[in-house]
């Protein structure tokens, strides 16, 4: 039986999360090689404030980054949350399956080999080819669990194994990349923000938005699965179509947000424990909070990569690393050494 630890009002939990959320943001908008007030912010964002240095950082620096943090934090958010469901597994993540190293690496192949598709920019090109490589580790472990009904230590070792072969592919290609395709294969291996844009943010949005419009529908079939297979099964939940759909939608959301930003960590692991502990097994607050945590967390790393050495670019990815150790540690110890409750 499934022990549900959920706040007294879900609507109100979420609406303090995005309260959250904002406060970081706009914080984050602040901070920076040198501050900017709030006022000045206030009225870039609503456009009142004329052009100006200031206007340049805000809207041309500092907002793509911030707006990037956002959805890729959502983004692993959400697959994190799907795969831990989908396995009935509390270690599960992008991360510790594999499925980060995979579409890093094929990110890197198509660096290093100069893939292109036709009338699609290169990092477009690119966030495809990661989700090819994404999409193939996940089949795998998808087509293993099918197989062999594996407990959670054994597709967690699983995952250490696709982890491991990929994360040799991507030492291959750094070894035989030229200096130029090195320093961007690098950039995948650390997890960064410097590289966000506008039309990155709405290519991650995009997806998130067709990713919750195909989930919102299933969040039954969802929480149906944490109840276990033969329920899932008696209360007429096609598990292996399920699975496959969810792994797939795992599959983009996490190959899109790396492609752009690189390897990120812990994100896709812990938010969904935090969302776990205050929301309960309900995937119709699960989820949302579960991105709402990762949306935060990502925000915070990006205020504290800006603070741990000011003017200097620091990697989130070691960020988010830090920030997530002791969070995890944090639920260990309320949920008295256990995840799943």
């Amino acid at each position: 039986m499934i022990k549900n630890k959920v706040v007294s009002s879900p609507m109100v939990g979420l609406l303090f999360l995005s309260s959250l959320l904002f406060i970081l943001f706009f914080y984050d908008l602040q901070i920076g090689t040198f501050d900017i007030s709030p006022e000045d912010i206030l009225r870039t964002l609503t456009g009142v404030e004329e052009y100006s240095q200031k206007t340049l950082i805000i809207e041309q620096i500092r907002l793509p980054k911030s707006l990037m943090a956002i959805v890729v934090g959502a983004a692993l958010a959400m697959a994190g949350c799907l795969l831990q469901t989908l396995l009935n597994n509390p270690m599960a993540s992008p991360f510790s399956l594999g499925v980060s190293s995979a579409a890093a690496f094929g990110a890197a192949m198509a660096i290093l080999t100069s893939f292109s598709i036709p009338l699609v920019s290169t990092s477009l090109a690119i966030a495809f080819w990661a989700f090819i490589a994404a999409s193939l580790s996940s089949l795998l472990l998808y087509w293993f669990v099918s197989k062999t009904r594996a407990n959670g230590a054994t597709l967690i070792l699983v995952g250490i194994l696709i982890n491991f072969t990929f994360q040799s592919g991507l030492s291959a290609a750094q070894f035989y990349a030229s200096p130029e395709d090195l320093a961007q294969i690098t950039f995948w291996m650390f997890g960064s923000l410097e590289r966000a844009s506008y039309s990155n943010v709405l290519t991650v949005s995009l997806v998130i938005i067709i990713c919750s419009f195909f989930t919102i529908p299933r969040v039954w079939s969802l929480t149906g699965l944490r109840q276990g297979d033969v329920r899932a099964e008696a209360n007429g939940i096609p598990l292996k179509k399920t699975r496959l759909q969810f792994f797939l939608v795992a599959s983009l959301l996490t190959s899109i947000a790396i492609s752009f930003v690189g390897i990120i960590g812990f994100i896709g692991l812990i938010s969904p424990h935090l969302a776990r502990s205050f929301f309960g097994e309900d995937h119709r607050y699960l989820l949302p909070s579960s991105m709402l945590f990762g949306a935060n967390m990502m925000v915070a790393a990006s205020i504290l990569s800006k603070v741990v050495n000011p003017g200097a670019l620091f990697p989130i990815g070691i960020v988010t690393a830090l920030v997530g150790v002791p969070l995890m540690l944090a639920v260990l110890v309320r949920n008295r050494g256990e995840l799943w409750n």
